[in-house]
């Protein structure tokens, strides 16, 4: 599960599902010409690909991003040493 400053917890999957098919009813898109050769199994994985992304690469460095407060310095923007290291 990922980690954020706000809550300290990223919204759980189940959660973020709720919210995209059973409140905003995303799956009405689907219904749509143009998006016809997707399915609630694609957006699955698009989500999947999502957390996992942000998990392998933005959580471990979140807490240090969240607390270094971006400034701008000599017209640069000024960032942690994780951030210039990527």
């Amino acid at each position: 599960m990922l980690v954020t400053a706000a809550s300290g917890v990223a919204p759980r999957r189940r959660d973020l599902d709720f919210q995209l098919f059973d409140v905003l009813d995303v799956e009405a898109l689907l219904r749509l010409p143009y998006f016809a050769e997707h399915d609630r199994a694609t957006l699955a994985g698009v989500l999947d690909a999502a957390y996992e992304v942000a998990g392998d690469y933005f959580a471990p460095s979140a807490a240090e991003l969240d607390a270094f407060g971006f400034r701008l310095e000599n017209g640069e923007v000024a960032t942690t040493s994780s951030e210039s290291a990527g």
